[in-house]
């Protein structure tokens, strides 16, 4: 029976449809498929395009067609053209995948903006406490007023001890809250990090976070790991660069991701507690930026 390329999906669960934008190679799939579709490397969930997105690399190519072209629907990609893929390079015996010099000096001037929003977020806690502040205030001369009780006294202190339990608490969720914003309101964003605390116990969250990127980034480029290369963080990120598996500034954030968490696991000796949270509250928005490309599932 001859292959209908371009036709539409019928929407019912045998239907598969394997097409291509400009970017990448896409496939519409029903859930109850989905593992056909999570067995091929470089695959993430785009769930604005409500479909399975993988590079356009020619074994993405090889892995679809042997995979989906005898029974999709529609099957229309077109073969890409080789590009070779550079060794990763790592240190040998190198569990923390540590950036050399000259790669962080490039990292760092290539992500300056990056890093400058980053550094705006970390001097500028006493102003979201402030702000903070000024919303507890505001809610509660609201509701004095409803309650009828409008002699709330203008000299009343609202404080709140950013070194107090309930003080980081608000102050964490307001930070989750600007996270989820950039995630875009992904729901297994919301999910995943309401369990969490990034400025409360900032160490459990970076390391548990970064395990489960760098598992997803193994489960995704695993199979293209030289023979003898660890399954690290690095190196696989390092593959899914020399791929363009993902947007440069989304592997360039990777790195940056990957060389906070370093600084976490191995301290130096002069590492403060305000790094820490900072660099925790760093680790947390790159986190929502990147999101959608290694860490969203579908619903």
């Amino acid at each position: 029976m001859a292959k209908t390329y371009g036709a539409p999906i019928q929407g019912g669960p045998d239907d598969i449809q394997v097409i291509e934008d400009a970017s990448a190679f896409l496939v519409k799939i029903h859930p109850r498929q989905k593992e056909r579709a999570s067995r091929i490397v470089g695959r993430r969930w785009d769930p604005g395009k409500v479909a399975w997105v993988y590079p356009k690399t020619l074994q993405a190519y090889e892995d679809l067609k042997q995979e989906f072209e005898k029974d999709a629907s529609v099957f229309d990609i077109r073969k890409p053209k080789r590009t070779p893929l550079p060794p990763p390079e790592v240190r040998a015996g190198d569990e923390d995948d540590w950036l050399d010099e000259d790669e962080w000096r490039d990292l760092t001037e290539k992500t300056s903006d990056i890093h400058s929003e980053f550094q705006k977020v970390s001097k500028n806690m006493e102003a979201i406490q402030d702000s903070i502040q000024i919303l507890t205030k505001t809610t509660a001369q609201l509701e004095s007023k409803i309650s009828g009780n409008e002699n709330l006294s203008e000299s009343q202190e609202w404080e709140i001890n950013i070194e107090s339990v309930s003080g980081r608490a608000l102050i964490e969720e307001a930070l989750k809250s600007l996270a989820i914003e950039m995630a875009e309101n992904d729901q297994s964003f919301i999910s995943y990090i309401s369990e969490l605390s990034p400025l409360t116990d900032p160490n459990t969250f970076v390391s548990k976070t970064h395990e489960r990127l760098k598992n997803e980034l193994k489960a995704q480029f695993g199979n293209l790991l030289q023979p003898g290369d660890p399954a690290n963080f690095f190196p696989l990120a390092k593959i899914a660069d020399a791929e363009q598996a993902y947007p440069v500034r989304i592997c360039k954030t990777l790195f940056t991701m990957n060389q906070s968490r370093n600084y976490l696991a191995h301290p130096p000796e002069d590492l403060s507690v305000h790094e820490v949270k900072a660099r925790a509250i760093s680790y947390l928005f790159c986190l929502a930026f990147v999101w959608k490309y290694v860490g969203a599932q579908p619903e």
